[in-house]
């Protein structure tokens, strides 16, 4: 991180997002601390943390800068913190990244190197491995089911075997590991707010699409994510946020007849799910859901019933039953 940076290096910051998740946030920036491409930078958005995680990297790793925040604004405004911070420093591109995630050496280098060929590509995701099993895949970029508004992530679960080592545009890149362009995110605008917690990274990239820009998957870069963020171990939160912004996704992009019949089709799981109000393994799950539909059609977005406690974003497959 300290090398000086060259007159044609492209300036890169990375931003990781972080909440009491004190030992993973050190881990993952031990990871980066390994990292040769010269002049860059790191910034950790610690998101309210209450376990020390800001004082321990502080003493750790002092080339860090740490911006600490009073509470946890999501995943979607604590990036927007970060990216406005790194662009301030006159970051030419911005490594979004959890802290649940491990790099290797020259991924950054390879995401810019790739973004720098084409100055029409707002944003780059590398290959992500799951953690605990190294040679399969989590994601090889997004594609959106238009009939559903669900997004799915190319390769999920399948052991790599080369199939998706080449290129490509996709619909989306999965907000745990993307490299966006300074520029694109000017046109683009930031996340929005309103998802809190989960596909403000696809509703990013449809964006960046329909403004002409191409969003890439490039296999050249690899991650491994571990994927376990404390938001997992509330099913009610992710139950409640996938379902909101679900249907908010669905009122941006789908047409007439599909927005209707997806309306319809939460209304109808919304009401199914009343049955399980009295399972005690399901009540949770079910109260989210119908609390969701409920926020959504009053129109309220941003942080719902469920207080987030931790920045997990991207995996939107999860969604449907």
């Amino acid at each position: 991180m300290n090398e000086p940076l060259a007159a044609n290096t492209p300036h890169l910051c990375t931003v990781v997002i972080a909440y009491n998740q004190r030992e993973q946030t050190l881990a993952c920036l031990h990871a980066l601390s390994g990292v040769p491409y010269p002049g860059w930078t790191v910034l950790l958005v610690d998101n309210g943390s209450t376990d020390g995680t800001a004082e321990a990297i502080a003493h750790s790793f002092p080339q860090v800068h740490v911006l600490r925040l009073d509470k946890n604004y999501g995943y979607a405004e604590g990036t927007n913190v970060g990216m406005s911070a790194a662009l301030a420093e006159g970051a030419d591109y911005v490594f979004l990244l959890n802290n649940d995630i491990w790099i290797t050496p020259d991924a950054p280098g390879a995401l810019v190197a790739t973004a720098e060929a084409d100055p029409t590509i707002a944003v780059v995701g590398p290959k992500v491995y799951y953690a605990d099993e190294p040679r399969r895949i989590q994601s090889a970029g997004g594609i959106m089911n238009w009939r559903r508004m669900h997004g799915r992530l190319i390769g999920e679960g399948e052991v790599d075997q080369g199939q998706y080592d080449r290129p490509r545009d996709v619909d989306f890149v999965v907000g745990c590991a993307m490299l966006i362009r300074a520029q694109a995110w000017y046109a683009v605008g930031e996340f929005d707010p309103a998802f809190f917690l989960y596909y403000e990274d696809v509703d990013w990239c449809l964006r960046a699409c329909r403004a002409g820009f191409r969003v890439l998957y490039f296999p050249g870069a690899t991650v491994w994510h571990t994927n376990q963020g404390t938001a997992r171990s509330e099913p009610g939160l992710v139950a409640y946020y996938t379902t909101r912004n679900r249907l908010v996704l669905a009122q941006r992009y789908a047409n007439g007849i599909t927005r209707g019949l997806i309306y319809l089709g939460e209304l109808w799981r919304a009401g199914r799910s009343l049955r399980h109000i009295v399972t005690t393994h399901r009540r949770a799950q079910a109260i989210a859901t119908l609390q969701a539909v409920y926020n959504f059609f009053t129109g309220q977005l941003g942080q719902g019933l469920y207080p987030a406690r931790g920045p997990i974003s991207g995996t939107t497959h999860e969604v449907l039953p």
